[in-house]
């Protein structure tokens, strides 16, 4: 039960914190913390500044469930919860594997989208949104998903006449 705590509430934690240090990022101007973002070609010091910043907001999302669970009265609601399972195998399936597997995979879908990083601006995306969106558009966040623009666009096309292949970011 702890654990569904620590995935709800610090949930909402990491979330208002991530969207705090975000404007804060934004009204400063500190480029190197904008979370996703890592500078072209991409900086360790920016990767780790973002790292920092998150350890931080993960120490005080786990501060304050630590305060939440130092209420009176918590044990005994995990007793409520738990005793309508009367088979303690199936207890210990639930609360030791299936429980935690689903709540990691929907926290790690969930924080990747928080940090992931912005390709376009709004601004890119709503003069797209004719062409490539159905009538209604959408969020910000959907406008950039659902475009059919790729960042690679911008970049010459360059044809190697034999010789190693090359990743993307090595120009000639």
């Amino acid at each position: 039960m702890n654990f569904l705590l620590d995935a709800t509430l610090g949930m909402l934690v990491i979330w208002v914190a991530v969207k705090l240090v975000s404007r804060l990022v934004e009204i400063k101007q500190w480029s190197l913390l904008q979370f996703g973002e890592y500078g072209d070609p991409p900086q360790a010091a920016a990767w780790l500044g973002q790292g920092g910043v998150y350890l931080l907001i993960m120490v005080l999302e786990k501060g304050v469930i630590s305060l939440v669970l130092l209420i009176p009265g918590w044990s005994k609601l995990q007793e409520v919860l738990l005793s309508y399972i009367s088979n303690p195998q199936l207890e210990l399936a639930l609360v030791m594997l299936i429980v935690p597997f689903v709540v990691n995979a929907v926290m790690f879908w969930v924080v990747d989208s928080l940090t992931m990083r912005r390709c376009k601006t709004s601004k890119d995306a709503s003069e797209k949104k004719d062409e490539s969106l159905p009538a209604g558009g959408g969020s910000e966040e959907s406008q950039v998903l659902l475009t059919d623009e790729t960042d690679s666009e911008d970049v010459e096309e360059q044809q190697y006449s034999g010789g190693a292949l090359r990743p993307s970011w090595v120009t000639l």
